[in-house]
This record gives C-alpha cells, structure tokens and sequence, in this order.
C-alpha cells in the first residue's frame, strides 16, 4: 500500500503535469471589482465569475509562460477568445516568452472561471477537459446547483 506521503507527491506531479497556472502577482479580478493577486487567494473570497474560491493550487512550474494581453499564463490554460475556448498555447492572441517562473498559482472555484484583465479564463479543474465542452460542463454545473 502507498504511504499518504507518496500519494501526496504524486498527486502534485500529477497537478504540474496538468498546468493551467499563472506567475505570482497576476491580478484576480474579485465580485466587487477589486483585484487580489492570486497568490493572496484564499478560500471562501469571491472572485467576478467564478463565485467562492474552493480551492488553492501552487506548483512548481514545468512549462513557458505565455502573454495574452498583457496577462501571463501557462499554455495549458483555458481563455475564452472569440466566443470560443483555447488553450493559451493555441491562442491567436498569444505570444510565447522566455519566462520560466519557479512557482505558479491557480484557483478553483465554485463557478470554474476566473477573471484576470479583461480576459475570462477557466479555473485550474478545467484544465483536463476537451476545450469544446467547456461550455456544456459550466452549464451543467449551474444546473447542479440550482437543483439542490
């Protein structure tokens, strides 16, 4: 059997692998409009789109960072451009940088997005999906809770 320590550091390997992060001090816009950088985050704060944080993530980076508008993010994370979902890697908009941060940091929320600029992004539990059905599962998931 795994000792929980193991499984823990996998787990991690694992979140890395999957990515969808951004370096520290971008900006998360909140409800009322204020901004908190992201790794101030902390559980319960209400971000603009995503509503309650539920979930705070810092890795050790393993990917190029990529500038979007003058927002920098991993290429793996989900950004809603032209009325579509990409990853910040396929990104029309996207410029791929030098920059290889050591640490970066996302969230997950209750809604599973984020707002950052004026750009809206998916939150980190996003990052495995088929980009095709982000639509469908956001919906699902505001269906599921106006059912309980």
């Amino acid at each position: 059997m795994m000792e929980p320590k193991n499984m823990i550091a996998q787990e991690r390997v694992a979140a890395a692998k999957k990515g969808g992060c951004f370096p520290v001090g971008t900006m998360v816009t909140m409800e009322d409009g204020s901004e908190k950088h992201i790794e101030s985050l902390q559980i319960g704060n209400v971000t603009k789109l995503g509503g309650k944080v539920i979930g705070l993530h810092t890795f050790k980076c393993n990917e190029v960072i990529y500038l979007i508008e003058g927002v920098f993010m991993t290429g793996s994370h989900g950004i809603k451009e032209d009325g579509r979902w990409v990853r910040a890697r396929d990104s029309k908009y996207g410029i791929t940088t030098n920059i290889k941060p050591k640490r970066v940091y996302c969230a997950s929320t209750e809604n599973h997005m984020l707002s950052i600029s004026h750009l809206t992004l998916l939150d980190y539990e996003e990052t495995d999906y088929d980009l095709s059905e982000a639509d469908a599962l956001i919906y699902l998931n505001e269906e599921i809770k106006k059912a309980v």
